[in-house]
């Protein structure tokens, strides 16, 4: 055997090693896979208990959970990350930290630079909020789609004039127009339809407003995410809570864009945030267990979106509390 066969085998050999004795988690350069190093799941995570007291900022992580690195945040409370499209830009909701906790929209490169806000509203009147969250890209990443809150403090004894629901806007936030009055959590698919949850159900209409179709018809579903190929929908079902101290559970389900082929992939769960992986063969999705109410625990998950075994991405998780996750396409 030739010195080199041998040095070679010794880095192996070592490498193999470190990680099972619980050092830095290495994959062997012979045994690592060409893109097991992409940091290609972005989530948001806050450490304690509780989620003002702390904050929430956003990582990212291998898709088989060995290794994640911080990602640019602000100083407030960051969530619901979601990746546009071409993979090249995430757009996040951030509540200003403070008294009065304004949730807006933020951008950032996939490189980690260009990290700022959409300014929608450069000069509101006094006394009003402007509120932006769950924003989702349009297919050729000019437009976003969000929920808009506009709150105008009313003149009279009555109670504040109060507009909320799905709005378009581009994504350097102008033109802004109201899309779907009521709507929540909007996903814009890269076929053009876009998907808002409102009354319980699930529902997708065309950017222009026109075709509004109702897509669940079970009540108590929300917080739809297309599949990166516009074909099906993951969302989460509402559903009361047996032998648990939490009043509800939330199942994850899919559903294809017609209505058809509903399937339930997590039952008896509080699971939120689900979303896609870039090639729609796996679903994410946070589970939160708030068994001890003072110790609440919530771990990354991901599950075949034909149903099977569900990986737990981050075992090692402490107190915390989840925000969501997006899979950036490569």
């Amino acid at each position: 055997m030739s010195r080199k066969t041998v040095a070679l085998l010794s880095c192996v050999v070592a490498s193999l090693i470190i990680a099972g004795c619980g050092g830095e988690k290495m994959i062997p350069p012979l045994l690592r896979l060409p893109d097991a190093d992409r940091l290609v799941i972005t989530f948001a995570f806050s450490s304690g208990a509780d989620i003002v007291g702390t904050s929430m900022d956003l990582f990212q992580i291998t898709k088989d959970g060995r290794f994640q690195t911080p990602f640019p945040s602000t100083s407030g409370i960051d969530e619901d990350p979601e990746w546009s499209n071409d993979g090249t830009t995430l757009v996040f909701t951030s509540w200003a930290p403070g008294n009065t906790y304004v949730p807006s929209l933020w951008v950032a490169n996939a490189d980690g630079t260009g990290l700022r806000r959409i300014v929608v509203d450069s000069t509101p009147l006094p006394g009003t909020t402007n509120q932006q969250l769950h924003g989702s890209w349009s297919p050729d990443r000019a437009s976003i789609a969000f929920r808009r809150e506009v709150n105008v403090p009313s003149t009279s004894l009555v109670d504040d004039n109060r507009e909320t629901g799905i709005a378009v806007m581009g994504a350097d936030g102008s033109g802004v127009r109201w899309l779907a009055p009521g709507g929540d959590a909007p996903s814009w698919s890269s076929t053009n339809r876009i998907a808002f949850g409102k009354d319980g159900f699930i529902w997708t209409v065309a950017p222009d407003g026109s075709g509004l179709l109702r897509v669940t018809s079970t009540g108590g579903d929300m917080y739809p995410k297309w599949s990166r190929d516009g074909s099906t929908l993951v969302f989460r079902h509402v559903t009361p809570s047996v032998g648990t101290n939490r009043r509800y559970d939330i199942d994850v389900v899919t559903i294809r864009a017609d209505g058809s082929d509903r399937r339930t992939l997590v039952t008896g769960a509080y699971a939120v945030g689900a979303s896609w992986s870039a090639d729609g063969a796996y679903v994410l999705y946070d589970r939160q267990d708030s068994s001890d109410p003072g110790q609440p625990r919530c771990t990354l998950h991901k599950i075949p979106a034909t149903g099977g075994t569900d990986v737990d991405l981050t075992p090692n998780r402490g107190v915390g509390l989840c925000g969501g996750a997006s899979w950036r396409p490569m």
